[in-house]
């Protein structure tokens, strides 16, 4: 995994997650729930993004498996 990079996508959407959680809470206790709320979501949705080169290997290494 860490050959082709996905040690570092790891690291990247953990430190996304991390900070999307804690801008959320900081929006919570200001009294912002409906800002809260969009961030976590954006948040989950930059993870996905982070995530869609590994998805691909993924894919085609099951592919080539099953050829």
């Amino acid at each position: 995994m860490a050959d082709t990079g996905g040690f570092r996508v790891l690291l990247k959407a953990l430190g996304v997650g991390i900070v999307g959680q804690f801008t959320a809470e900081l929006c919570r206790d200001a009294g912002e729930p409906v800002l809260a709320g969009r961030v976590e979501f954006f948040a989950k949705v930059e993870i996905i993004l982070l995530s869609l080169p590994l998805i691909r290997q993924i894919l085609q290494i099951a592919g080539e498996l099953a050829a």
